[in-house]
């Protein structure tokens, strides 16, 4: 998590290693910061390949906290299906 914060340009990333809430992440970051951190969890729960209803709804409730928009989780989603079809793709090209 620490290279992570770092990674991002946050104003308070001492808050983050520290296991801040959600709502702190709100209040300290802009609207593109929170998009990039729940496109990353998106990425993060769809890896498996069990985007179960529990991470969905995880997922809602953040992008409603952090008022990105109803439909921006469901684009993410769909991009990180294209992508995850794309490397499964790209793997067997190489690999198989």
């Amino acid at each position: 998590m620490g290279l992570y914060v770092v990674e991002l340009p946050l104003r308070y990333p001492a808050a983050l290693l520290r296991g801040s809430s959600f709502k702190d992440i709100k209040l300290n970051s802009d609207n593109k910061i929170k998009k990039i951190f729940v496109f990353e969890l998106i990425g993060l729960a769809m890896a498996d390949g069990n985007y179960d209803e529990n991470e969905r709804t995880l997922i809602n409730k953040l992008e409603e906290e952090f008022e990105l928009g109803s439909g921006f989780a469901m684009n993410c989603e769909a991009v990180l299906k294209k992508y995850i079809e794309f490397q499964t793709k790209l793997n067997q090209l190489i690999f198989e």
